[in-house]
């Protein structure tokens, strides 16, 4: 089977390696990480719509759907081979999965959303939880490919499965912002933190995420892993696109403000746990 992955950003770099150089090509839109794949003997694509015709498999992880649309101005949707299967891994919005069935019905080709759950860490290690939403016979005859990325769960069609990811998102930002502003609090009290986070780690409201996250906000060192401008977009879309179905979800319009307020200050490229630091910093900085 002859792979096409498109996006090698931190993710999709990871993801890249986990399916090795054999019968796998690459493309990237800026050209710079290119250098360390083909050092690496992996084949590099130095036309898309060359390599995208001559690709049984191709999987796109790329920043959102406006990424997506983008490969399409370039010719990528036109040059899906028939028979072939496209495989879209970006976040993005739920409705937009509409678009690409009827791209590939009309271009004779199958496609599959499967976004993913997990970091940085999990996409270098193969534990993600991938979200694949279409055809069942197709997931099926795609599975060792994306298992090679973590667990598959088959999740209905394209668009629940986009829909369920950015729930996930949404709670996950929530617990995120929930944890970072409780710090806020006990900072005030004069409270160490390392103490306060043992504490919390050890009660009822304990979750995986509090241990991925406990040196970032003992240490208040966020080196990015999920960035809180990545996160603020992820909300967008859920808040958009869940109030366009009639969901109430006002939590989740308040929350958004707060990430996006967070994406506009020098933090925004830091890991997501920063969310609550990076506003009090700029509320330091500016005071009301």
């Amino acid at each position: 089977m002859r792979i096409l992955f498109v996006g090698l950003g931190q993710m999709g770099r990871r993801m890249a390696r986990r399916l090795g150089p054999q019968d796998l090509t690459v493309w990237n839109r800026s050209p710079e990480i290119l250098q360390s794949f083909t050092m690496e003997g992996y084949s590099v694509a130095a036309d898309l719509n060359a390599a995208t015709a001559h690709s049984d498999l191709v999987i796109t992880m790329l920043r959102d759907d406006v990424a997506v649309e983008e490969l399409g101005t370039r010719g990528f949707f036109e040059s899906l081979a028939p028979g072939s299967v496209w495989i879209d891994m970006t976040t993005g919005n739920p409705s937009s999965t509409r678009r690409y069935l009827e791209i590939a019905r009309w271009r004779k080709s199958s496609f599959i959303a499967a976004p993913v759950s997990g970091s940085l860490r999990p996409a270098e290690t193969g534990n993600l939880l991938i979200l694949a939403g279409g055809d069942p016979d197709v997931i099926a005859k795609v599975n060792p490919v994306l298992s090679r990325f973590g667990k598959v769960a088959q999740i209905g069609d394209p668009e629940q499965a986009l829909a369920l990811k950015l729930a996930f998102n949404t709670l996950l930002a929530f617990y995120i912002d929930g944890v970072a502003e409780a710090l806020q609090l006990t900072d005030k009290a004069g409270l160490p933190r390392e103490r306060v986070l043992t504490l919390l780690a050890s009660s009822s409201l304990a979750a995986a995420v509090l241990q991925a996250k406990f040196d970032r906000w003992a240490q208040q060192q966020y080196e990015p892993e999920f960035p809180i401008e990545m996160l603020s977009k992820d909300l967008n879309l859920a808040a958009d696109w869940g109030k366009s179905l009639g969901a109430v979800i006002k939590g989740t319009d308040a929350l958004r403000e707060v990430y996006r307020e967070a994406s506009h200050t020098s933090m925004a490229g830091l890991d997501m746990s920063a969310v609550a630091d990076a506003l009090a910093q700029e509320n330091d900085r500016f005071p009301t």
